[in-house]
C-alpha cells in the first residue's frame, strides 16, 4: 500500500473541498433562479407566508420552500435521486461487468448498511421542516454552523478520529465566522428601504423559538450522524475496492424512500400529480399561465434551468460521495462554510449585493479557516477497523 505524503494529501484535501464549495454555490445559484424572488419588502412576502414559505428561507433551504416555486421541489429531489439510481447502476455494470455488477447491485447486505442512512435523513427533513415553520430563517441558518463541531465530535466519539487542538481551533474559527456572515446578511436586509422595517416573518415568543432551537438540534444530530456513518461505510475495507457508482447507487435508492415519505407528510400529492393549474393547489404559476390551463404532472412547472438543477445535482451527488470516501465527514460541512463564502463573492460581482469591507473580510477569514483545517495533518485514528459487513460484499 502507497504512502501519501501529507503535502499531497493537504492540497488534495483543499482541491476536493474547494471544488465541492464551488460546486455548492452553483447549486445554489440554480435553486435561486427556479425561483420567484418577492421583493426586499416584507410585506410582499405575506402571500409567501400564508402558504407556509419562509421568504429569506428559499435560497438556503430549498427543500423547504412553498410558495416561492412554480414547481414542487419534492419532485426535484425525487427526480434527482431516481436518474443517480439509472446512472449509479449502468456505470457499475460498465464498471464491473453484468454478472458481478448485478450482485453488487442487488446485494443485500450492503443495502442494509445503506438504508438506514435514508431513514435517518428523513427524521432529520421532518425536524428542519418543522423547526422552520416555527422559527426564523436566520435562527434556523446560524444554528446549522453547529454541524461543524457536532461531526467533529461524532467521528470521535464513534470512529475514534480525533482532532488536533489547531483543527478545533479551525473549525471554532469557521462555525463562528459563519455566524458573523449570516447576521451581517441579516442586517443588510434588514436595512433595505421599506414601509414596514419590522419584518413579522421573524417575530416569535420566546417558547417557539425554543421549540425551533430543540428541533435544529435534533435535525443536526441525524446529519452528522448520517454523514460520520457514510465516512465510515464509504473508506470500510469492505467497501473502498467497490466503484463509487454502486455506493450511490445505494445511497440514492434509500434517497428515493425519504423523497416518497416526506412527500407523504407534506402532502404535496395533490400538486404533485395535478393536470391543471389550481389556483388553490399553486400559489405560483408560470408567467402567462391561468388558472385551469393543462398541466403536466409531476414536472408541472419545470423549465430549463430547473433541468439543469437536476444535471447539477446528480453530479453533485458523485463530488460528495467521491469526498467523503477521501476525507472526513467534517470536510462535508466545511465544504458548505466555503460555499457560503463564495456564494457572497458572486452576489457581490453580479451586482446581487453591496460589496461590504466588513463582510468581505470575513467571507474571506471563512475561505481561510477551511483552507487551513484542510492542509492541519490528524492524529492517527484510536479505532481498530473490523470487517463487520459481509464478506461477500467486497467479491461480489
Amino acid at each position: 500500500m502507497s504512502a501519501t505524503s501529507p503535502s499531497a494529501s493537504g492540497r488534495r484535501a483543499v482541491v476536493l473541498i474547494a471544488l465541492v464549495g464551488v460546486f455548492g454555490a452553483y447549486v445554489a445559484h440554480l435553486k435561486g433562479e427556479s425561483t420567484y424572488k418577492p421583493p426586499v419588502d416584507p410585506r410582499a412576502c405575506e402571500d409567501a407566508i400564508a402558504v407556509g414559505a419562509e421568504c429569506s428561507l428559499c435560497e438556503v433551504r430549498f427543500k423547504l420552500c412553498r410558495g416561492h416555486f412554480v414547481y414542487e421541489p419534492i419532485t426535484v429531489m425525487f427526480f434527482e435521486a431516481f436518474c443517480t439510481v439509472i446512472a449509479g447502476a449502468a456505470l457499475t455494470l460498465r464498471a464491473l461487468g453484468y454478472r458481478r455488477g448485478i450482485a453488487v447491485l442487488f446485494n443485500w447486505r450492503l443495502a442494509q448498511a445503506v438504508v438506514p442512512i435514508g431513514f435517518i435523513y428523513v427524521l432529520g427533513d421532518m425536524a428542519e421542516l418543522a423547526a422552520s415553520g416555527i422559527s426564523s430563517p436566520m435562527l434556523v441558518a446560524m444554528f446549522s454552523q453547529s454541524r461543524l463541531l457536532m461531526a467533529a465530535s461524532m467521528r470521535w466519539i464513534f470512529l475514534g478520529r480525533r482532532q488536533t487542538l489547531a483543527q478545533w481551533t479551525m473549525l471554532l474559527a469557521s462555525a463562528f465566522l459563519c455566524i458573523l456572515s449570516f447576521r451581517l446578511h441579516s442586517q443588510s436586509f434588514m436595512d433595505k428601504p421599506g414601509p414596514d422595517s419590522t419584518d413579522t416573518a421573524v417575530s416569535h415568543g420566546g417558547q417557539t423559538e425554543l421549540s425551533a432551537v430543540v428541533l435544529m438540534l435534533v435535525k443536526n444530530l441525524i446529519s452528522c450522524g448520517g454523514a460520520v456513518f457514510s465516512e465510515h461505510f464509504l473508506q470500510h475495507r469492505d467497501v473502498r475496492d467497490l466503484p463509487l457508482s454502486a455506493t450511490q447507487f445505494h445511497f440514492k435508492g434509500a434517497s428515493l424512500v425519504s423523497a416518497f415519505l416526506i412527500s407523504v407528510v407534506q402532502g404535496s400529492g395533490p400538486r404533485i400529480f395535478a393536470t391543471t393549474w389550481d389556483a388553490t393547489l399553486h400559489p405560483k404559476m408560470p408567467l402567462g399561465v391561468v388558472p385551469n390551463m393543462p398541466r403536466t404532472p409531476f414536472f408541472g412547472g419545470w423549465a430549463w434551468v430547473t433541468w439543469l438543477l437536476v444535471a447539477t445535482l446528480i453530479l453533485n451527488n458523485f463530488l460528495l460521495g467521491a469526498m467523503l470516501r477521501r476525507l472526513s465527514s467534517v470536510c462535508k460541512y466545511a465544504a458548505g462554510a466555503f460555499t457560503l463564502a463564495i456564494t457572497y463573492a458572486v452576489a457581490v460581482v453580479s451586482g446581487v449585493k453591496d460589496f461590504s469591507l466588513i463582510h468581505g473580510l470575513v467571507c474571506l477569514g471563512i475561505m481561510m479557516s477551511v483552507m487551513i483545517y484542510a492542509v492541519l495533518p490528524s492524529p492517527p485514528s484510536t479505532s481498530k477497523e473490523a470487517s463487520t459487513t459481509d464478506p461477500k460484499i467486497k467479491g461480489a
